[in-house]
């Protein structure tokens, strides 16, 4: 028995294949990722005397065309995401951000930020980091931050020097939904 026939009909021979078991093999021809509805209707339909009017409706009722517009949802793994799905699932992520410049720093420092705009939640993480603006990077790297008091309008950053030198700082931020 020939390679392809043992991986079409499967080690028990049998005489009706999957469909897809076919067209991964190329006997039934090959789908195109840029294959229309109709086209892909047609497809199936050329092989429609081998296989029950149920095996066909499923093979299409799993099938997402590329130019579909209808809403889907993935509810488990290997399900697909349209662009659209997980454009939409990151805007709901990303809350605000901001860029807030840092007088130089004596020992502990509290600083309030406020928000552009006031945000939906006080549920959130702060992502941050200090960038250097001075003209000795050494003096700018001894310094240590958090946040605490966090609320829809904006957070306080606490910052604490570790040597005595003067530093010359900005902190930028982003605020993600927790």
């Amino acid at each position: 028995m020939a390679e392809q026939d043992r991986l079409l009909f499967d080690l028990s021979l049998n005489a009706t294949p999957p469909l897809t078991r076919r067209i991964a093999i190329g006997e039934a021809g090959a789908l195109s990722e840029n294959m229309t509805l109709p086209q892909f209707a047609a497809f199936v339909t050329e092989n429609i005397d081998t296989y029950t009017k149920g095996e066909i409706n499923s093979l299409l009722n799993n099938y997402l065309a590329k130019n579909n517009l209808a809403s889907y949802t993935p509810s488990q793994n290997y399900h697909p995401a349209t662009k659209k799905y997980v454009d939409d699932e990151i805007a709901g992520v990303y809350l605000t951000k901001g860029v807030v410049s840092i007088p130089d720093i004596s020992v502990d420092s509290n600083i309030p930020i406020t928000f552009p705009s006031a945000i939906s939640t006080n549920d959130y993480i702060v992502v941050g980091h200090l960038i250097s603006k001075g003209t000795n990077w050494d003096d700018d790297n001894d310094v240590i931050w958090m946040v605490r008091g966090m609320t829809t309008t904006g957070f306080n950053l606490l910052l604490r020097e570790v040597s005595p030198t003067t530093q010359v700082l900005d902190f930028k931020y982003k605020i993600l939904k927790y």
